[in-house]
């Protein structure tokens, strides 16, 4: 098991390409990001990823991605971010964030109106939203799906964007194209935004250029000797096991040690919101010399899958801690760990990417930034806390479903500004 996450990691790491809109968006002539990389000129080769920017007048720049195959306009002040370029990009500056990613199902089962209809139901459905504009237009001779709301500014989150405007526009039956904005306060020029896109040949290819980099939590020298000898580079590989028993009780545990002659060294323990902390199984587990990866889930017991039960506080859920709701839970969670003082792998709501899970950004209006925001605001307790023998493990589906750009697993990245230590991918 541990093994496994750090192939994943060296599998999906690439090189960072993040720049500010002070270089692209001032310039009075072209700029190109070749592969990755931002350059005055571009002499192309066949299957080169080549963005360019250009000035368009009237404090809006032109951004053309062949590789996506479109072109759109944006206010000339942002930044933008394509390191993820085979995702989407990301224009932004202090108030507002502007995603465009493009999804072609071809070859697949999903149609441009199942992207729509599945991919918005939560926006719809969710208590937490307000839905002021849900209509069809046209765009670059396209038909268009827009929908606008707004939802209660999250006091966890600093400088919220709590309102959003979504258009899809679709190309064909199998291509759709897709605006995202979220916006401190409601954005004058959306409209015109979102209007300038325009379909153009395509030509290269899309790829990623983040770099997905390990933080620099602090570490306890207990949990630094453990790191080493358990997920160090020249590890050994280790295996663990999720026995639902343990490490509360042991017994069948041993039964299928002495079956399959081999010891695990690492436990599987879950845990959801109405669980006592499992202060015993902890200490259990490291009196016999096991380690233990607690997985907690934020949700409530019994109502875990959202596929298959309804549940109207795990749909708010993800507001309602960054709300401020939990507060009290997670400091004493972190007291807790604290005291046990021993190392702990870490897992927080993991495969976010499924729309199984209430944390999914599935049930938070496609706003995969909700869930990074959450993952922060723990660690944020954590830290005030001094926790210093956890190890945070970041754990997405192996697949991402809905299958769509924006539930990406890299969309869940909780992200270099701030920590996540480790990669896995789970299958179920």
């Amino acid at each position: 098991m541990i093994r496994r996450s750090i192939s994943v990691i060296i599998a999906v790491c690439f090189a960072a390409v993040l720049w500010g809109g002070s270089n692209a968006a001032q310039a009075s002539d072209k700029q190109y990001i070749v592969n990755g990389q931002l350059v005055a000129t571009a002499i192309p080769n066949p299957g080169d990823d080549i963005k360019t920017i250009e000035p368009y007048g009237s404090g809006m720049n032109q951004y053309i991605d062949p590789a996506n195959g479109y072109s759109i306009r944006y206010p000339d002040h942002m930044a933008v971010d394509a390191s993820l370029s085979a995702v989407r990009t990301v224009f932004s500056d202090e108030k507002t964030r502007i995603e465009v990613y493009y999804d072609n199902f071809s070859g697949t089962s999903t149609t441009a109106d199942d992207y729509i209809q599945y991919g918005n139901k939560y926006v719809k459905a969710s208590p937490r939203h307000n839905v002021t504009a849900d209509y069809w237009t046209e765009v670059g001779g396209y038909s268009t799906h827009v929908t606008k709301w707004t939802r209660k500014p999250l006091a966890r989150v600093p400088d919220d964007r709590p309102n959003y405007v979504c258009a899809e526009i679709v190309k064909n039956s199998r291509e759709v194209y897709t605006v995202f904005i979220k916006s401190r306060e409601p954005l004058a020029n959306a409209g015109e935004i979102i209007s300038s896109l325009r379909s153009v040949p395509k030509q290269g290819v899309a790829r990623n250029y983040k770099d997905l980099t390990p933080s620099s939590t602090t570490f306890g020298e207990e949990t630094k000797s453990f790191y080493r000898q358990y997920l160090g580079v020249n590890a050994p590989q280790r295996w663990g096991i999720f026995e639902p028993a343990a490490p509360q009780s042991m017994n069948r545990l041993f039964e299928l040690e002495n079956q399959f002659e081999h010891r695990f060294a690492v436990l599987l323990h879950y845990q959801m919101f109405d669980d006592h902390f499992p202060v015993y199984g902890l200490q259990n587990a490291y009196e016999n010399g096991r380690y233990v990866e607690l997985t907690l889930q934020t949700t409530y017991a019994g109502e875990v899958n959202a596929l298959w039960q309804n549940s109207s506080r795990n749909l708010t859920m993800v507001y309602d801690i960054l709300d401020g709701k939990y507060d009290d839970y997670f400091e004493d969670y972190a007291l807790k760990l604290k005291e046990f003082g021993h190392p702990v792998l870490f897992r927080l709501n993991n495969e976010m990417n499924g729309d199984w899970c209430w944390y999914s950004a599935y049930y938070t209006g496609k706003d995969t930034e909700l869930y990074k925001a959450m993952w922060r605001y723990v660690q944020s307790v954590f830290e005030r806390n001094e926790v210093d023998n956890v190890i945070w493990v970041w754990n997405p589906h192996d697949r991402s479903l809905p299958d769509f750009k924006w539930n990406s697993y890299l969309m869940y990245y909780p992200g270099e500004d701030r920590k996540s230590t480790r990669l896995n991918s789970s299958h179920t």
